[in-house]
Formats: structure tokens, sequence, C-alpha cells
């Protein structure tokens, strides 16, 4: 079912940028024709860590040669559902490893069988996504750029540099840590490998947040260009800030395709924290006081992936919630501007800007159910506290 609604939603925003386009001919604002998918170096700096995420789990969503970028070829894709295969096959072997060597005996059959279910079918989701979506992958690039010439980037340098320190964080921190608990907890080392496919999924998180970075700087720049030239625009330029805004709103439905991600936090949270529930209520009730201390540490190991899985959706939520905020700011500059003494280019370029916004701009919805926003996260995290409770009533007041 999860699926069916993120192919449905995913349809649904195709034919939503289809229309943005539809808009902007209705209004004589040609779209830009891309006679090369030549990529400059500036853009290729900006993206390079961000497909370095991608290229780590073989699954570009495009690729960069002599500074052209082009759709992934037969041999790429072949390598990507290779790749897909091996993941899901490594998922399906930890279940069976698990059940038949009694590594985690807390871990119930039921939670083991709902994680390999549950991550196989993120790694196919993913890879689907990937080959159909391989010419708007490079459409984004290529829209991007344009809007990337004509908005000029005043801070490209920390732009780069913060794309690079949350690489660095989802490639590192998270790995340290869960080799120390390894270490702890003397585990096989072959667990190593499914925790570095499990932090894979959350790459995707980090992929969608910083590309939401990125619009949210040019819209930023597009409101500070309509501002200081208040005034001073013309038929010609107001025609091409207009395609700008329109190119934004183009790369934000393209990402909303992109990435329709699980809301896994609520469901996934609640087997691992009843499994941490029925390590130390076993711990307790077989008298086994010399094994508190494992017991302590793998519920701290399961803990601490819990708030790896939260922190990236939080961060997720965070970076919408502020692209939002500008969106709802540059309606703000368009009020100003036509409440002012501007030219009838500048008002008819707000009146353009506020309409087209109205008719297509909606939030990032997740499987076409839950807007992510600000209010998404605080119903989470409401619920979570909630059915936690109901898991401590069952552990503990059981007679």
């Amino acid at each position: 079912m999860s699926l069916m609604c993120t192919v449905a939603t995913a349809l649904r925003s195709s034919l939503n940028t289809k229309k943005a386009l539809d808009i902007g001919r209705l209004q004589n604002i040609n779209v830009m024709p891309f006679p090369s998918n030549v990529v400059d170096k500036d853009v290729q700096s900006i993206l390079l860590p961000l497909n370095l995420l991608q290229l780590l789990t073989f699954c570009p969503k495009y690729r960069i040669k002599n500074n052209v970028v082009y759709p992934n070829s037969l041999i790429a894709i072949s390598i990507i559902v290779i790749a897909t295969s091996i993941f899901v096959l490594s998922f399906v072997y930890r279940s069976y490893y698990l059940l038949s060597a009694n590594v985690l005996p807390w871990f119930s059959d039921f939670s083991v069988y709902f994680d390999v279910i549950f991550y196989s079918i993120g790694f196919i989701m993913n890879c689907f996504f990937i080959i159909v979506q391989s010419k708007q992958n490079v459409q984004f690039v290529l829209i991007f750029q344009s809007l990337h010439s004509f908005l000029k980037e005043t801070n490209l340098k920390n732009l780069v540099i913060w794309n690079w320190v949350f690489v660095i964080l989802v490639l590192l921190v998270f790995h340290i840590i869960f080799i120390y608990l390894l270490v702890i907890l003397k585990l096989p080392f072959h667990f190593l490998y499914y925790s570095i496919l499990l932090n894979s999924l959350d790459f995707h998180i980090v992929y969608a947040s910083r590309l939401m970075k990125l619009l949210e700087h040019k819209l930023i720049l597009w409101n500070i260009q309509v501002l200081s030239c208040q005034g001073n625009i013309d038929e010609s330029y107001g025609k091409r800030l207009f395609q700008a805004y329109i190119d934004m709103l183009q790369c934000y439905e393209l990402v909303k395709v992109f990435f329709q991600q699980f809301v896994k936090v609520l469901v996934h949270s609640l087997f691992y924290i009843k499994a941490s529930l029925d390590l130390f209520s076993m711990t307790v009730k077989l008298g086994q006081m010399h094994r508190i201390a494992m017991a302590a540490l793998s519920i701290s190991s399961i803990v601490i992936w819990l708030v790896k899985n939260l922190l990236w959706q939080i961060q997720l939520t965070v970076q919408c919630e502020r692209f939002y905020s500008v969106i709802l700011h540059s309606q703000d500059t368009c009020a100003i501007v036509l409440n002012s003494n501007g030219s009838e280019a500048e008002k008819r370029l707000c009146k353009n800007v506020r309409r087209v916004t109205r008719a297509r701009f909606s939030k990032l919805r997740v499987c076409a159910l839950f807007y992510v926003d600000a209010s998404l996260q605080l119903s989470l995290m409401a619920l979570l506290t909630d059915y936690i409770v109901v898991l401590l009533q069952f552990a503990f007041l059981d007679p």
C-alpha cells in the first residue's frame, strides 16, 4: 500500500511540474531550452558532496563526465539493480542469522521479519525511482544551473563546506559510535556492514534537506534582487525574474517527486523500544543481575539508533519549514512592491508570482498523506510518547 501511495504521489507531482511549465507559457515566459548538458564548475562543486553519498551506495542519480551531465546508462542501471539485489539478500541473510544463531534472543521473530520487509521495501523503492526518474534528475541539475547563472551565490564557499560537513557527519560519526558498541556488545563484525547499509537510507534524507537548502538560498537571493532593484525593473528583467521563480518551483516540484520518504520513526521506533523493554524485563525476571550491564549497553545502542533517526527527520522538517517561510516572505516582498509606486512591469511581475504561488505551491507530502513541516514532527513525537507509556504499562504492570 505504501509503495502504491508513493508511486501515485510521484505521478501527481510530475503532472504538477508540467502544469507549472504551462503557466509559464501562458504568461509568455518561455521555458529556457538546454542546448547542451554542460554543467559549470560551481554547480559541480555544490553537488559533489551529495553525489558522493549516492555513489557510495552504488545508486547514482545521474553521471557527470567531462563537465556534461547524462542520465544513467544501461550499465549504470544494471549496477544499481545488482547492488540493490545484494542489499536485499544481505538483510534476508541477516534475518536468517538472527533467528538461527540466536544472537539477539530478546529480538522477537516478528521484529526480525518486520526489519527485513521494511528495509527491503526501502531499497527496492529507491532503485525503482532512480531508474524511472533518471532524466528528471538531469533536468533538476540543468534547471538549477540556469537558476544559479542568473542568481549568483554570494556565499558559495560556505554552502559547499556545509554540504561536506553533513556528508562527513552521516558517514563517520554514527559509524564510529556503532563500531564502539559493536566491540562492547561482542557482536559479529559483519553487523557493521548491515549498519552501513541501514545508514545509506539516511543518505536520501540528507540529500533532500541539502537540496531544499540550495533552493532556500536561491529564493532569498531572488527576494533581495526584487527589493534592491525596485523602481528599476523593466519588462525584460521582470520576465527574467519571473522565469527564475518558475525555475525554483520546478526544482522544488522535482525534489517532491524524488524524495517520498516513509515516516518510519513512529512504527519502527516502537518495535525497537518494545525489544529494549523485553530485554530489560527478561534480565530482571530471570535474576541475571550480572547481565544488567550488558542489557544496559544493548538498550543504549537501540536508543542511539532511534535518536539518530529522529535527528535526521528533524533536520529534514526544519529545512522544509525554512523553505516554506522564505516562500511566504517572497509573497510579502511582492505585497510591498504592489503597494509602492513601482512600474507596471514590477507590478505585473509580482502579480504573476503571487498567482503562480497560489496555483502551484504546496508543502512536501509523504505518500500524499502527511505534510512535512514542524507540526508533523510534533505529532509523531506526541504519538511516540503515548505509545511508549502503553508499552511501559504492558511491560511492568503485568502480574
